[in-house]
């Protein structure tokens, strides 16, 4: 048995530990609070209602075809892109709040926020995983949190065009999340929602149709049925195929095939960094 003397020095190394830990995330969680409002009040500062650069054709062109009547225009390219989704943020700009871009630009901190709280379930997870105290990965997690709001950002933050950028990112990274916590052998909730997620990520940006290839390819890692893997295979394919049937090349764009053809390293290790 531990002499008292030794319990105690055993028990006053806890205790410092435990408040080191605490001031940590004080700390963290100050910092974190600072570039939230630092991002707010900038966003403030920097508010203009008058549309600059992509916006006049991706917003306004696109408002005006969707007003007389034209479904196709919804899934129309913008360059390489299909922003269905964020012309569905447009659509509501337009029809609740005038096209000021105030919502937009609030969709985009938004949309960082949620980035946040997804970096805390992934740490969440890992910690739990790895046997490591909860506590101890709470002061990552804030300073990641407060990270993503620095003000290098500003121009993604203030544009109201952005929304979709940010969605390209988090989608993605939702749909490995929620495969991962998925149950192994049941199709539940998660599972679906991943699969969701994965279709909607073609819809932000030309590089969200990646999502499902994938997580395809993660599943294979990953001890979960066969049923589900076969799935994940079936929307990797069929998703690019609805994505590409009808796209045509952009103007002053390079050929995607030409470049597989004549540099196919090169497209590899640009995907891969990518």
């Amino acid at each position: 048995n531990p002499s008292p003397a030794k319990f105690c020095f055993q028990q006053d190394g806890h205790m410092m530990i435990h408040i080191e830990k605490k001031i940590n995330a004080a700390w963290m969680l100050i910092f974190a609070c600072l570039m939230i409002l630092m991002a707010v009040i900038g966003g403030v500062k920097n508010y203009s209602p008058i549309p600059f650069w992509d916006m006049w054709n991706a917003v306004y062109a696109f408002v005006l075809d969707a007003e007389g009547g034209g479904f196709s225009i919804w899934w129309s390219q913008h360059n390489e892109h299909r922003i269905v989704l964020a012309r569905i943020l447009f659509w509501i700009d337009y029809y609740f709040f005038n096209l000021q871009s105030i919502f937009l630009v609030v969709v985009n901190y938004i949309c960082v926020g949620l980035s946040g709280v997804l970096f805390f379930c992934y740490l969440n997870k890992i910690s739990k995983e790895r046997g490591i105290d909860g506590s101890t990965t709470l002061p990552l997690g804030l300073f990641v949190f407060g990270w993503l709001f620095v003000w290098t950002q500003k121009e993604n933050l203030t544009w109201a065009f952005q929304p979709e950028f940010f969605l390209a990112q988090l989608l993605p990274l939702s749909v490995f999340y929620f495969l991962v916590t998925s149950e192994a052998k049941k199709y539940d909730g998660r599972f679906f929602l991943a699969c969701l997620l994965g279709i909607l990520s073609a819809g932000t940006l030309a590089n969200g149709v990646e999502a499902l290839p994938l997580a395809f390819i993660l599943s294979c890692f990953l001890p979960i049925h066969r049923g589900k893997r076969g799935v994940l295979l079936l929307l990797a394919i069929v998703t690019p195929l609805v994505y590409f049937y009808g796209y045509q090349q952009p103007p002053g764009h390079g050929s995607l095939t030409k470049t597989l053809i004549n540099d196919p390293i090169g497209v590899l290790h640009y995907s891969m960094i990518y």
